[in-house]
């Protein structure tokens, strides 16, 4: 898999995953009853499909790009994906190599 698509697919888990969860957040209502603040959530099935969909996307991503990392023999890269996730593989498609280590 080339550094673009592990680029390309990020963008498109990141975005999923910010609309959705936007479209969540528009939707809570707060009411204030005395001093009882009572929040609730009308979440479209759209929002949830969309962060669901968003998470998928990401976490394939995720595993993708840890695998990739591994038979590049690329650890610091692989470490960085580890433990930043999506963010990780968004930053390994940027600026990460496609050779392997010698």
């Amino acid at each position: 898999m080339k550094k673009s698509t592990f680029l390309i697919l990020s963008i498109v888990a990141l975005a999923l995953l910010a609309v959705g969860y936007g479209m969540i957040g528009a939707s809570v209502t707060t009411t204030t009853t005395g001093s009882t603040v009572t929040a609730t959530s009308n979440a479209s099935p759209i929002a949830l499909a969309l962060v669901g969909i968003g998470g998928l996307v990401s976490l394939v991503t995720w595993i993708l790009g840890l695998v990739k990392t591994v038979q590049l023999k690329r650890w610091g890269w692989f470490v960085a994906v580890l433990l930043l996730g999506t963010i990780g593989t968004l930053i390994y498609g940027i600026a990460g190599s496609e050779q392997p280590r010698a």
